[in-house]
């Protein structure tokens, strides 16, 4: 599937109007599963974007970090995770080789994902 360079631009950009065009047409992709994810030859200057929470990321084909982590990260976010500051060990750190998770963390991860399943998130 190609997404135009337009739309992962536009969301780093914060500006949401070449997406909600393309929405507007339907974007389709194809066999969706429960979570997709896209590689992309650039996405605005980041390694991966998860735009507005959905259970879609995007990762850049050559991310200055390891790609694995890359797509670990924006799942992370689709399971309920945001950022954090100070510890660049952990996989919510961002622009790091991290993949550290606390206990809290992937009980929360559980639970988005439980809801995901269950039809609820």
């Amino acid at each position: 599937m190609e997404v135009p360079e337009v739309i992962p631009q536009g969301m780093m950009a914060g500006d949401l109007r070449p997406f909600f065009r393309e929405v507007g047409g339907g974007i389709t992709i194809p066999q969706t599963s429960t979570i997709n994810g896209f590689y992309l030859r650039r996405v605005g200057g980041a390694n991966g974007i998860n735009p507005f929470r959905l259970r879609t990321y995007y990762v850049i084909d050559e991310p200055s970090v390891l790609d694995r982590r890359v797509s670990s990260h924006e799942v992370g976010h689709i399971l309920g995770l945001h950022h954090v500051l100070g510890d660049a060990g952990r996989l919510l750190f961002s622009g790091t080789n991290g993949m550290i998770l606390t206990e809290d963390e992937a009980t929360v991860a559980r639970y988005f994902a439980r809801g995901i399943l269950q039809g609820l998130r």
